[in-house]
């Protein structure tokens, strides 16, 4: 049974409020109880929401309220990242929070997900300047990155709800996530809801930016190529708004291994890469700048 398809039956009781503060519902009622996160939506939080948002990963978990933890749930249910300095994680969101906050312009573009994704520059957290195969693409582009390292699908979720793109309307997010959680055989189809979420609040959020959703990229592990492969089955470019980039192929040898000279570190963080990269996103960000 797929507990994602029975979302609407289940939850529409707690849907009904949970809408006048968030834009979409997620697959587990207590969240929406307030039995978990006691702020699940604003910025800056509150001394309580603060307070959850720093304790332990494992304390904060689906089921934990009741000592059950849901493990499935978790790509799907918004949760604040925790670094081992515990106001770290906070710390960056709320710098990036007021970078989109200060914008004194209209913003063309939003780079939203992980390391990989902060890694093209151009923010306050890491490098101020992008990488070389976005300035030359890109420049005459208003471009926000709001990537930080290590993020999950749960985490972008949390991030939508609590400030992240208040006050701005991009006209494209482009976005990346789901490496970081890891999806295997058990968890890919959560971790693909988890997407199919984010796309949804994106949407509710901004109903006139486009999204251009890049699927994870070549990792060392068989489990991502069968996850790409399950997106596939998914249909997300086939969302008004929406373009998918594949660069799978763009990224691996003939004989189906990683092309490790496009890697800084063999097969996760791209160097040379970023060229293809970029090569392959311009036309999408081309065609969704147009009118």
């Amino acid at each position: 049974m797929n507990i994602f398809r029975l979302l609407p039956i289940a939850l529409l009781g707690s849907a009904i409020a949970a809408q006048e503060t968030l834009p979409i519902t997620y697959p587990y009622e207590p969240y929406h109880q307030g039995q978990m996160d006691p702020q699940i939506t604003g910025w800056p939080l509150s001394a309580e929401g603060h307070a959850w948002a720093i304790r332990p990963r494992d304390q904060r978990r689906p089921g934990d309220e009741v000592g059950n933890p849901r493990l499935e749930l978790i790509p799907v249910v918004p949760s604040a990242s925790r670094w081992k300095d515990p106001e770290k994680w906070l710390n960056l969101h709320s710098t990036l929070v007021e970078i989109v906050r200060s914008q004194q312009k209209p913003v063309d573009v939003v780079l939203l997900g992980d390391s990989i994704t902060w890694m093209w520059g151009g923010t306050k957290t890491g490098n101020p300047k992008f990488e070389e195969a976005w300035t030359k693409r890109f420049s005459h582009l208003n471009t926000v990155n709001l990537g930080i390292q290590g993020d999950t699908t749960e985490n972008i979720l949390w991030r939508l709800d609590h400030g992240a793109l208040d006050g701005i309307d991009p006209q494209v997010v482009v976005l990346l996530i789901g490496t970081n959680n890891k999806p295997n055989a058990k968890t890919q189809t959560a971790v693909a809801e988890g997407i199919r979420l984010i796309l949804d609040n994106l949407q509710k959020r901004l109903p006139k930016t486009r999204i251009i959703l890049v699927k994870t990229l070549p990792v060392a592990t068989e489990d991502m190529r069968r996850f790409c492969d399950h997106l596939d089955t998914l249909s997300f470019d086939q969302r008004p708004g929406v373009q998918v980039l594949d660069l799978w192929e763009e990224l691996v040898l003939p004989d189906g291994t990683i092309d490790r000279d496009q890697y800084i570190d063999g097969s996760l963080h791209l160097g040379a890469g970023y060229e293809i990269y970029a090569d392959k996103l311009q036309p999408l960000i081309d065609k969704a700048l147009k009118p």
